[in-house]
């Protein structure tokens, strides 16, 4: 099927939503402690990523979604590295740029 593993999981999500709708589900899940139906992960490693493990049955990994760099980020990142010697700031190059043309001329 075309579904990723993000839209599956929503689908199973929503389906799950719609059948604890259902009239029947508080007499049917009346005598299940409710501490059975919690999960906690097993943890999280040093990337961020936490593991669960569903009833014995299956260990799932969620990784954390890669938020986006954005321009003061991205900014300070630059400044950092150009103090590092890393690398140039595009405004230095330019500056660089400019000052080897004169020479020329």
């Amino acid at each position: 099927n075309g579904l990723d593993l993000e839209d599956k999981v929503k689908v199973i999500k929503q389906l799950t939503e719609f059948r604890l709708e259902a009239e029947d589900v508080a007499e049917k899940i009346k005598d299940i402690p409710v501490d059975s139906l919690r999960l906690e992960s097993l943890g999280v490693d040093s990337d961020g990523v936490t593991y669960w493990y569903f009833y014995g049955t299956r260990l799932y990994k969620e990784v954390p979604k890669r938020r986006k760099q954005n321009t003061k980020d991205k900014k300070a990142k630059e400044e950092k590295e150009e103090k590092k010697g890393k690398k140039k700031s595009k405004k230095k190059l330019e500056e660089e740029e400019a000052e080897r043309k004169k020479k020329e001329e």
